[in-house]
């Protein structure tokens, strides 16, 4: 007798490529110095390898001012134009480390992935990690170009400007195939200028360009205004696209500092800046919190963190205050009942102040997500309280 072992057939949710928009790209030692004519060259961003020693915050434009050729001090590859200085750090170009190495360390571009700074390279890794397009922000020049409106020669800085975009749409996406998609930057310290940037990348065919979210905390003028009318009229008549990326307007620990000086309520508060802590010593009458590169002494310690931190926190578990989330499945629904749920099968975070996310798992079960108890005990009819908010969000579950 013949048996016929029944094959096991799961359908599976076929996953299209993904279209990244928020990826960003480290600028190649050669950028300026290829993309400038030739009598800015000499006054364009270069890089040199240093060796790097410490790191201060000193914030405003220079945001660090730093150790060079610091005997023993790890190599770094480091970006120079008039006095600022800029070192690659591990963080911008992380692919390849460990969590636990995404730090601020030097980095050269020998010891980043090539496709961090080469566009076939790029391409490679997004084929390989199911990307099929991908739009990258400035990391030099910053979110928004933020960098070179900082500047001091403005035209040096026009020139910048506009060899950064040359790259961006000839060499960067040139030959990607549409794997690359342009983006731009533009002068931001002239609105006219800013709107001919954009009309002469349109003619090429790049439809996208940065720009800051609240350019005022840059000294700018705000866009209620009137003043960046014509920037906007060029995005408008060329269907240029204005992405905005969070941080392109983020205020610094200097601003702080300044804010400490001009008010009598911070004046008597130090602010301890590169400080980071590793220890919380709690003594009778005061605490101690010992640092990377000094102690600080203060009776109270206000600490906000995320759930790793264990080893600040230790027994002082019961000091703070837990939030907890709570996720439910259903019973599989299948691909037409749940097409009916959610058209396309995306998956949603409802940014309220209780979030509510959900989505379906390969087999279609609803996975829901939402509702949050402060408290250091989980609530024992979970199940009820989650399903209560999955059906007034989807009342046919």
């Amino acid at each position: 007798m013949a048996i016929t072992e029944k094959e096991s057939k799961v359908s599976k949710t076929k996953i299209p490529m993904i279209i990244s928009v928020d990826d960003h790209l480290v600028e190649p030692p050669h950028l300026w110095q290829t993309w400038l004519p030739n009598k800015f060259k000499e006054k364009g961003p270069r890089v040199e390898r240093r060796r790097l020693g410490e790191m201060l915050w000193v914030g405003g434009s220079k945001m660090y001012e730093y150790e060079l050729d610091v005997p023993d001090a790890p190599w770094c590859d480091i970006w120079f134009y008039e006095d600022l200085v800029y070192p690659n750090k591990r963080h911008v170009a992380a692919v390849g480390f460990a969590r636990e190495e995404m730090t601020m360390s030097p980095i050269t571009y020998d010891e980043m992935r090539p496709g961090c700074y080469e566009p076939k390279a790029r391409v490679e890794d997004m084929i390989s990690n199911h990307v099929e397009a991908s739009l990258s922000f400035p990391t030099m020049p910053r979110f928004c170009g933020q960098t070179f409106a900082e500047a001091e020669d403005r035209e040096l800085a026009l020139a910048w400007v506009k060899a950064y975009n040359d790259f961006m749409v000839e060499e960067w996406c040139g030959d990607s195939n549409g794997a690359l998609l342009p983006l731009i930057i533009i002068p931001l310290w002239d609105a006219d200028l800013a709107a001919a940037e954009v009309r002469r990348n349109a003619e090429r065919g790049c439809r996208a360009v940065c720009f800051s979210e609240i350019p005022p905390n840059l000294g700018l003028p705000s866009i209620h205004t009137g003043y960046w009318d014509t920037f906007f009229q060029a995005c408008q008549d060329t269907e240029t696209v204005v992405w905005m990326h969070i941080g392109s307007s983020w205020k610094r620990l200097g601003d702080l500092l300044g804010l400490q000086k001009a008010s009598k309520f911070l004046r008597n508060i130090n602010i301890f800046e590169n400080s980071p802590v590793i220890k919380i010593e709690e003594l009778n009458d005061y605490v101690l919190d010992h640092c990377k590169n000094n102690i600080i002494k203060s009776q109270r310690v206000v600490i906000g963190c995320n759930g790793y931190l264990d080893h600040l926190i230790g027994n002082k578990r019961n000091k703070f205050m837990p939030i907890n989330n709570y996720m439910i499945a259903t019973e599989p629904l299948g691909e037409s009942k749940a097409r009916e749920i959610i058209k396309n099968n995306y998956a949603v975070s409802d940014t309220r102040f209780i979030i509510n996310y959900y989505r379906f798992s390969e087999d279609w079960r609803m996975l829901f997500g939402g509702g949050e108890t402060v408290t250091s005990r989980f609530i024992h009819n979970s199940k009820d309280f989650v399903q209560q908010k999955m059906h007034r969000v989807f009342p046919m579950l």
